[in-house]
C-alpha cells in the first residue's frame, strides 16, 4: 500500500536511524559515525544519533579532545532540534524561519525539546566526567536543567496525546512486555516476520516505492552553527548539502559470505535489517521517544543513597524506580531508535543494579527479566559485545561461570574495535577465573587492565596485586602494590583510596604474614563485591577451608580476626550454616578496638549479616534491630554508600512486614 510523502519520509528516517544503531550495537561504531554524519541533516533523530555516537565514543576512548568535540557536537544538536519556544526565543529568528516554527506539528516540536534535553542529559555526564568542582558544579546545574525539561517535555506530551497514557505513575506495567521474549505489537499490527528476515513480498514492494528525500524535505534549521564553528558547512560538508545526500549515505548489508558490501539506503536493492515496515501512530512515537530519557532519570535518581536523597529532593529530583522501569518497558518495545538503548537500561538494571546492591532477597532475582529482553536481542542482534556481555552476567548470576566466562571471551572478541567494551569483558573474565579459584589465569587479565586502562589503573593494580600474592610471589604482588598506590588519579575517589591505603602496608618490603593478609584481602573484595553467591558449592567450601588454615598463622591480631571472622561468617550464611555463622560473626566485636579507626567497614558489615541471619529466621524484631546498628552505630567508613544501599532495603523489607 503506497504512503504520503511525508509518512514515507519519517518511516526511511526511523529505519535509518535503526540501522545506525545496529551498527553501534555490532561493534561498528565508526560507520555508525560515518552513516549518522552524512544524514544528520534529514531529521532531528538523526542528528542526536550522529552526536550521540560521539559522545559514546568520547566514553570508550576517555580522552579528553574527544569528550570535548561529543560536548560541541551536543550543542550543536540542541540548536538544530530548537523550537524558539518563549518571546525571547521567536524574537531572535527571522521572519521565514518564526513562520516554519509556527507550522510546525505539535508531536514534532515536542520531540525536538525531547532530542534537547537527552543532549543536555549527555553533557551532564561529560562535565562530571571532568572530575573537578567546576565540572561536578556546571554538571548539576545542566542536569537539574535536563530533569526539568524532561518533566516539562512529559507532563505536555500526555496532554497533547489524545490516547490514554499506559504507564502514568501508579500504573500496573503493561501485561505483555516481552512476552516470551517476543514483541506481540508487531505481530497484531501485521509488521511481525515469522521467519524473522523482517518483511514479505508486500513489504519488498513497498520499500521499492519509497520516494528519494530532497532537499526541500530537510527539516528546518538545516545547517546550524554555533560559536565553536561545530555542524558548520566547511569543506568536508559540503557533499551533505547536495540533493544526492542521501544516496551518498552508505550502509553495510552483510553478504553471504561474510563480508561487507555498500549500499545506498534508498537503493532497491538495499534491505532494511529490522521489520519496521509501518509507523506506529505518532502519540506512540512521541511517547516512546519521551519516555526513554524520562524513565532513565526516574530510575538513577530512584537509585541514589538515602543520605543523598535529601539534598537530590531539595534540589527539585524525584525517582520513581517503578515509573521509571515501565517507561523503559514500553521503549523497548516501541519503534524508536532508542528501543535497544533501553534494552540495554533494563538489562543493566536487573543484571548489574539488582544484585550488586542486594535490591532483593535474591542473587538471582533479575535473571527471568533480563533472559526475556535477552531472548528478542538476539534475534535482532545475534553478533553484538554487549548483548554477548550481558548474557555472561545472567549465566555468573545463575552460577554458570564456566559458561559465562567462555560468552566473555566472544564479547570480548567481537569487540577490538570498541577498547572499553573489550576491557570491560576482559575485566568480567578476570573475576570468572578468580571465584572459580584459577589465580594464575586471573592475574594476566588485571595486569592488562592496568595497562590499557583509562578509568581507574589503581584498582585494576591492586586487584592483580592480591591474586599474585595469593599463589605464593610476593616480591611481584609487592610491586603491584607499590605501582597501585602511585596510580592513584583521584584522590577523592573513595575506591583508589582504600586501595593506596592497603598498598602503601607493603612500602617497607613484604611482611610474614603477606600470604596470607593477600588472601584475606582477595576473598575481602569477592565479598564486598557480592560475588560469594555466584560461587559454586564446591568453591565455597573450599574457601571455608583456606579461612580456617589461616586461623593458626595468623594469630589474634585484631584485623586479621575481624576480617577473617566476617568473611568465614558470610560464606556459611550463602551454604544456609546459620548458627556456625552467627556464632563467627559475633566474634568480629571482640576487635573492636582495633577495627574502630580504619577498618569500620567490617564491624558494620558483620552487623548487617548478623541481621540477615535474625531475618532468615523470622526474628524480625532482632533483626530490625542489628540492622539499625548497622545503619546508625558507625558512618565515614570505606563502602559505607553500599552497605546503606543493603540495610535500605532490608529495612523496607521489614517495614512491609510491620516492623519499623
Amino acid at each position: 500500500m503506497a504512503q504520503s510523502s511525508g509518512t514515507t519520509s519519517d518511516l526511511r528516517r526511523l529505519q535509518l536511524g535503526h540501522e545506525g544503531v545496529r551498527l553501534v550495537l555490532c561493534s561498528k561504531i565508526n560507520e555508525a559515525e560515518d552513516l549518522f554524519r552524512k544524514t544528520r541533516f534529514k531529521g532531528p533523530q538523526l542528528h542526536a544519533g550522529y552526536s550521540s555516537v560521539m559522545f559514546l565514543k568520547s566514553l570508550m576512548t576517555f580522552d579528553e579532545d574527544s569528550m570535548e568535540k561529543a560536548y560541541k557536537l551536543l550543542e550543536s544538536t540542541e540548536k538544530f532540534c530548537d523550537v524558539g519556544d518563549g518571546m525571547f526565543g521567536q524574537m531572535f529568528k527571522d521572519q521565514s524561519r518564526r513562520a516554519e516554527l509556527q507550522n510546525m506539528p505539535p508531536h514534532e516540536k515536542q520531540y525536538r525539546k525531547c532530542v534537547i534535553a537527552d543532549c543536555l542529559l549527555f553533557e551532564a555526564i561529560l562535565a562530571f566526567l571532568k572530575q573537578g568542582i567546576t565540572g561536578y558544579v556546571k554538571g548539576g546545574f545542566i542536569l537539574r536543567k535536563a530533569w526539568k525539561l524532561y518533566v516539562k517535555v512529559y507532563q505536555e506530551t500526555e496532554q497533547l496525546c489524545t490516547t490514554l497514557s499506559p504507564i502514568t505513575p501508579g500504573s500496573s506495567p503493561p501485561a505483555d512486555d516481552f512476552p516470551d521474549g517476543t514483541n506481540d505489537s508487531a505481530e497484531e499490527n501485521g509488521t511481525g516476520d515469522q521467519n524473522g528476515k523482517g518483511g514479505d513480498s508486500s513489504v519488498d514492494a513497498d520499500h521499492k516505492e519509497l520516494e528519494k528525500l530532497s532537499l526541500e524535505e530537510l527539516p528546518i534549521g538545516a545547517a546550524p552553527t554555533n560559536s565553536n564553528g561545530v555542524d558548520t558547512t566547511d569543506s568536508n560538508d559540503v557533499a551533505d548539502e547536495t540533493d544526492d545526500l542521501a544516496r551518498a549515505a552508505i550502509l553495510t548489508q552483510p553478504a553471504a559470505s561474510g563480508a561487507y558490501k555498500s549500499i545506498p539506503w534508498d537503493s532497491d536493492d538495499y534491505m532494511f535489517p529490522t521489520s519496521i515496515t509501518e509507523l506506529q501512530d505518532q502519540d506512540s512515537r512521541l511517547r516512546a521517544a519521551v519516555y526513554f530519557g524520562y524513565g532513565v532519570m526516574n530510575l538513577c535518581i530512584s537509585l541514589i543513597p538515602p543520605k543523598l536523597l535529601k539534598v537530590a529532593n531539595l534540589l527539585g529530583f524525584r525517582g520513581d524506580r517503578e515509573f521509571g522501569l515501565r517507561a523503559l518497558k514500553y521503549v523497548s518495545c516501541s519503534q524508536d531508535i532508542k528501543a535497544p538503548l533501553a534494552r540495554l537500561a533494563l538489562l543493566w538494571y536487573h543484571t548489574i543494579i539488582r544484585p550488586f546492591f542486594a535490591l532483593d532477597d535474591k542473587q538471582d532475582a533479575g535473571v527471568a527479566e533480563a533472559s526475556s529482553i535477552l531472548s528478542q536481542a538476539e534475534k535482532e542482534y545475534p553478533d553484538s559485545a554487549i548483548f554477548q556481555y550481558f548474557k555472561g552476567r545472567v549465566m555468573s548470576l545463575q552460577g554458570n561461570l564456566p559458561e559465562a566466562l567462555k560468552l566473555y571471551t566472544v564479547a570480548a572478541e567481537a569487540a577490538q574495535e570498541q577498547r572499553e567494551i573489550e576491557h570491560i569483558c576482559l575485566y568480567e573474565k578476570g573475576w570468572m577465573h578468580m571465584l572459580q579459584l584459577q589465580w594464575t589465569e586471573t592475574v594476566p587479565c588485571f595486569v592488562r587492565l592496568k595497562n590499557e586502562t583509562r578509568w581507574s589503573a589503581c584498582y585494576y593494580a591492586y586487584l592483580a596485586a592480591i591474586v599474585t600474592g595469593a599463589t605464593g610471589d610476593l616480591v611481584k604482588s609487592r610491586e603491584l602494590f607499590l605501582q597501585s598506590a602511585k596510580l592513584v588519579k583521584r584522590k577523592t575517589n573513595n575506591l583508589e583510596k582504600f586501595c593506596a591505603r592497603r598498598a602503601l602496608w607493603y612500602k617497607r618490603g613484604p611482611t610474614q604474614l603477606m600470604k596470607e593478609e593477600t588472601l584475606l584481602m582477595l576473598l575481602e573484595v569477592v565479598y564486598l563485591w557480592r560475588a560469594l553467591p555466584n560461587c559454586s558449592k564446591e568453591t565455597k567450601e573450599k574457601i571455608i577451608e583456606m579461612l580456617k588454615a589461616t586461623e593458626s598463622t595468623l594469630g589474634v591480631t585484631g584485623f586479621h580476626v575481624g576480617l577473617r571472622c566476617l568473611l568465614l561468617g558470610a560464606t556459611l550464611i550463602t551454604l544456609g550454616r546459620l548458627d556456625e555463622a552467627e556464632q563467627i560473626l559475633k566474634k568480629t566485636y571482640q576487635c573492636e578496638a582495633a577495627l574502630k579507626n580504619t577498618e569500620k567497614h567490617i564491624l558494620s558489615f558483620a552487623t548487617y549479616e548478623l541481621g540477615t541471619i535474625y531475618f532468615e529466621r523470622q526474628q524480625y524484631q532482632k533483626s530490625l534491630k542489628f540492622f539499625s546498628f548497622a545503619k546508625e552505630e558507625w558512618s565515614g567508613y570505606e563502602f559505607e554508600a553500599r552497605l546503606l544501599f543493603k540495610v535500605h532495603s532490608a529495612l523496607l523489607g521489614l517495614k512491609e512486614l510491620g516492623y519499623s
